[in-house]
């Protein structure tokens, strides 16, 4: 797991006074605003993982959907803002500055050409899974997918197993 490399790139850093190394920013201004694109049970996992993680450098704004209907159920602490549909517009109505992919089925779900805009507009789009395991160094076996697997970082062998495995 890779903590420092999520806090990288999701997560501004810094501290209120220079002599103070580690007191953290805590102005609403520096969160950085997730928006998780989604409903399932990656969706829900990865929201409980950065809230039991006690990540107050984040704000998950709220969940979209695929049904109207849905809009308005509350899934973890906020609910579900908006449908696939909406994307570009609850992102600049809620200054989301990542969008989080935790979709059941992208092939039939994903909504590509807003994806391609909200990346355009200088967004961070970012797998669910790949969060997940950065955030809790642990794979989502329930929701898991072939594909995670395949961009999965735990499966690189370092190279001191390579080295010692040719001598051996």
């Amino acid at each position: 797991m890779d903590h420092n490399k999520f806090r990288e790139e999701i997560m501004p850093t810094g501290s209120l006074f220079p002599d103070q190394v580690g007191v953290p920013l805590r102005m609403a201004s520096f969160k950085k605003r997730l928006l998780i694109l989604g409903t399932g049970k990656l969706a829900v996992d990865l929201s409980h993982v950065i809230v039991s993680r006690n990540e107050w450098l984040v704000n998950i704004v709220g969940f979209l959907d695929g049904k109207a209907e849905r809009v308005g159920e509350r899934l973890v602490n906020p609910g579900i803002i908006g449908t696939y549909d909406q994307l570009t517009q609850l992102v600049g109505q809620h200054h989301v500055d990542t969008i989080v992919v935790c979709l059941d089925d992208r092939r039939v779900m994903l909504p590509v050409q807003s994806l391609l805009d909200c990346k355009a507009m200088g967004l961070n789009v970012v797998d669910g899974h790949h969060l997940f395991e950065q955030m809790s160094g642990r794979l989502s076996i329930d929701s898991l997918r072939p594909s995670a697997l395949i961009f999965s970082t735990g499966f690189r062998r370092r190279l001191l197993s390579r080295i010692s495995k040719r001598f051996l």
